[in-house]
């Protein structure tokens, strides 16, 4: 009996410090996102944050700005400006048994797939402009960012966040 209140205080000693871990390194990504974000108003720095899953150690990035995930991934009139790839990267790239994910709010209604999704972009239904810009900017752009915990992170857009 002694050793089984032995091994849970062990199991609970190591998933605290796994929580501690999580928590400090969540802090400094969204410390570093928001440095890399673009300044004009500040709006979208302050918009991002993140959630913790304790029990299945998983760190989800939010940013709440509806124009976000535009200036993460680019557009065909603006190219990418990544902040929060980078900072993921920066924080996480080292760290196995933790999964990471991104979420982006977008508030724009629309029967169309989504040009990103994961480590892919979707070329359904794009004119022939728009699939060249994904070829030329978007591409090179989100192969250089998708890479360590990045890449193991899921991407979902939402029209709203609970």
């Amino acid at each position: 009996m002694a050793s089984g209140s032995f091994s849970q205080q062990f199991s609970d000693a190591v998933h605290s410090s796994l929580v501690s871990q999580m928590v400090d390194k969540a802090e400094k990504t969204v410390d570093r996102a928001q440095q890399l974000a673009p300044h004009d108003t500040g709006y979208m720095a302050s918009t991002i944050g993140y959630t913790l899953n304790k029990l299945e150690y998983r760190a989800e990035f939010y940013v709440l700005a509806e124009y976000a995930l535009f200036q993460e991934y680019g557009t065909r009139n603006t190219p990418p400006h990544p902040y929060l790839r980078p900072a993921i990267n920066e924080f996480w790239s080292d760290t196995y048994g933790f999964e990471t994910g991104l979420n982006f709010r977008n508030v724009f209604k629309t029967d169309k797939k989504l040009l990103v999704y994961g480590g892919k972009y979707v070329m359904h239904g794009l004119t022939k402009r728009q699939q060249s810009h994904v070829r030329k900017v978007l591409q090179p752009s989100h192969k250089a960012l998708f890479k360590g915990a990045v890449a193991r992170s899921k991407l979902h857009v939402r029209h709203a966040f609970p």
